[in-house]
């Protein structure tokens, strides 16, 4: 797949793309309660979505 920019990207792709690079890092936290909260906050501010 190629990718020229952000703007190609849907932003489930990017939230997807988010969550498998933090889920390879090795982080002490809960990755998926992480971005469940990042996607309601897109869901109830969607003027703040990229």
């Amino acid at each position: 797949m190629r990718i020229d920019g952000p703007a190609d990207l849907t932003q489930d792709q990017i939230y997807d793309a988010i969550y498998d690079l933090l889920h390879a890092a090795p982080f002490g936290f809960d990755v998926t309660s992480v971005m469940e909260r990042a996607r309601e906050g897109a869901d109830q501010h969607p003027e703040r979505a990229a």
